[in-house]
């Protein structure tokens, strides 16, 4: 079942709180925080300004998130046009590992040589040691992203037809080696888009990206709960296991008799009964969950494996 080998989120911001950001990876530290950098949009939606970057900065020189930073705007205009690298001068270094270039509006305008010449700069001289970089992907760059790696260049390919608008496509491209899907991913669909992706690339490791549908439907603000929602939704299909002991909650009412819990897969609410010890013989002291349905049917389940399938419904919580 397993193919993830991490879950890129994209969109925090200077809503964002960044504390709530190294929570959210001690639980899931198989997650990479996607970071949209656009010169002439910092600050705005989906737009970290300087300030909130330099305080994520010294935020994961103790913390050590995965990050990803996603190259938007003229400092991608300048990379990919005119060969310019001076962005990895601007931007604050933050930790991430990974650059995306969102180039498919410029598909047009680049200038293979200079763009490659630039991404070996950044290599050689470590400006950004160790990057890899993500290739927004299509059938019209199968060749820069070949040219790329022949160079000696660390590119993998994104594939999102819908180029960051978060549209569902009707089909997935289908790839080897490691690469990446977005496009229309959402906490209500991920489990059966991921089944849809695993028959096409087998148990071979890859990664998705969400951003659009993490977002309020304004997309004024990037929503954490739906954030916790969709990792959770995730998690089975990921190589590396969620830290189980992370996962309960700090708050006691999260857990309290009354709370109203969703089940991430199906959507339907069940309220909590209480919680038991099991008593059979083999499972003797396992913590488990009792709660029921809307029509008061009870169930049980191990209460570890409650805090990974269901998540706490934050429009019904018990004060």
């Amino acid at each position: 079942m397993s193919i993830l080998d991490r879950v890129t989120v994209t969109g925090a911001d200077d809503n964002t709180s960044i504390n709530d950001l190294v929570q959210i990876s001690k639980r899931y530290p198989w997650v990479e925080w996607g970071i949209l950098a656009s010169k002439s949009n910092m600050g705005g939606p989906k737009f970290p300004s300087i300030n909130w970057l330099m305080e994520l900065k010294k935020t994961n020189e103790k913390h050590r998130m995965n990050i990803s930073m996603h190259l938007c705007g003229k400092w991608l205009r300048d990379l990919c046009v005119e060969g310019d690298s001076s962005f990895a001068l601007e931007l604050p270094a933050v930790g991430y590992k990974r650059l995306q270039l969102n180039f498919k509006s410029l598909l047009t305008q680049i200038d293979q040589n200079k763009l490659l010449a630039a991404l070996k700069h950044l290599h050689a001289f470590h400006l950004l040691p160790e990057i890899q970089f993500i290739f927004q992907y299509d059938d019209t760059v199968t060749s820069l992203l070949e040219t790329a790696v022949d160079h000696g260049i660390n590119a993998v390919p994104l594939f999102d037809p819908s180029g960051g608008c978060g549209i569902l496509p009707e089909q997935r491209s289908s790839a080897k080696g490691y690469h990446g899907y977005a496009g229309g991913l959402s906490p209500g669909n991920i489990h059966e888009q991921l089944k849809k992706i695993k028959v096409i690339t087998g148990c071979s490791p890859i990664w998705i990206d969400a951003e659009t549908h993490l977002r309020r439907s304004d997309n004024s603000e990037f929503e954490l709960n739906k954030v916790e929602m969709f990792l959770k939704a995730a998690s089975e299909y990921v190589k590396y296991p969620i830290l189980i002991n992370d996962l309960i909650p700090n708050d006691p009412n999260e857990i309290k008799t009354g709370a109203s819990f969703i089940h991430i897969k199906t959507q339907n609410k069940y309220t909590i009964v209480g919680s038991a010890i099991d008593a059979t013989n083999e499972r003797d002291g396992l913590a488990v969950v009792v709660y029921r349905n809307n029509q008061g049917a009870l169930f049980v389940r191990d209460k570890q494996e409650f805090l990974t399938k269901f998540v706490l419904d934050t429009s019904n919580t018990v004060n």
